[in-house]
């Protein structure tokens, strides 16, 4: 009989879920930790729940402004942006923006692909 349970992480099971955010080069962020929660089988962990709180940013510039315009914009936008984040003790964000910046983005202000696949769940 295979009876998957639900429970919430305990001492015991951290060294388990660090070894399993490693295997995924993903990282584990404590400072932010809402709630870490398991799912066992036959006293054996069969999945993992973390639910942090994540930083979020978008960047946007008018298309219909002059490129140098947009330019001084996003240096501007991405410096302040650094520093609100640090501000308030995160150490990264994940950021969205148009397709036309994301190249930018990445190129002049080193943002870099984020891990695994972006998807988002609306919970009303």
């Amino acid at each position: 009989m295979n009876d998957t349970r639900l429970r919430n992480a305990c001492q015991r099971d951290i060294q388990y879920i660090q070894r399993l955010f490693e295997a995924y080069d993903f990282k584990l962020d404590p400072k932010h930790l809402e709630r870490l929660m398991v799912t066992e089988e036959n006293e054996r962990i069969t999945g993992v729940l973390y639910l942090n709180t994540v930083l979020e940013c978008s960047f946007l510039t008018d298309d219909s402004l002059p490129r140098t315009v947009r330019g001084r914009s996003l240096n501007l936008l991405v410096d302040q942006g650094k520093k609100e984040v640090k501000a308030i003790g995160y150490d990264l964000v994940h950021a969205f923006s148009n397709e036309r910046l994301e190249g930018i983005l990445k190129k002049h202000f080193g943002f870099q692909p984020g891990k695994g696949t972006n998807l988002v769940l609306f919970v009303e």
